[in-house]
């Protein structure tokens, strides 16, 4: 499995959610996710991650490998939207 996309009726990806997907390199976020808990996505590659522009970033939260890094890129992306 390389992509994830979380069902819109998930509203929150708890604490190794995700544990063991070694090959997943994309997760696609709706705006049902209200909280990401910590090592959600623990030992995945990953390169992409989409997230819905009504996640609230104050509630996202994830602070594991590249997912805190692309997380963030994301979030700037979605501030910059709303301006």
């Amino acid at each position: 499995m390389t992509s994830v996309t979380i069902l819109n009726t998930v509203g929150s990806i708890e604490i190794y959610a995700l544990f063991g997907c070694f090959g997943l390199t994309n997760v696609t976020i709706p705006g049902s996710v209200t909280n990401i808990g910590l090592l959600a996505f623990p030992g995945c590659p990953l390169t992409s991650v989409s997230i819905s522009d009504s996640v609230s970033a104050a509630q996202v939260y994830l602070a594991k490998h590249r997912i805190g890094r692309l997380l963030k890129k994301e979030l700037e992306r979605l501030g910059s939207d709303s301006r």
